[in-house]
């Protein structure tokens, strides 16, 4: 299934950057694989990354993670060629 994930915002500061991710799924059967029973997996994922961030930019981050349906064409329009 397509997905795509996109950072809707990043605000930078001193202790702790907060950044709010979009994931974008094609219909509805791939959010609900996606979110998992009772939202653990997306859970899951959101840890997992913020864990990878932190590391990478050596900062805690504060990271929110949303999920969305998306059209095929609203999600091939972010897939670099």
């Amino acid at each position: 299934y397509s997905t795509y994930v996109e950072v809707e915002h990043w605000k930078e500061q001193e202790k702790t950057d907060v950044i709010d991710i979009l994931i974008r799924v094609r219909d509805r059967n791939h959010k609900k694989i996606i979110l998992g029973a009772q939202g653990d997996l997306i859970k899951k994922i959101g840890t997992k990354a913020r864990g990878e961030i932190e590391k990478l930019l050596n900062k805690k981050i504060f990271l929110r993670t949303h999920l969305k349906i998306s059209s095929i064409d609203q999600i091939m329009q972010y897939k670099p060629y």
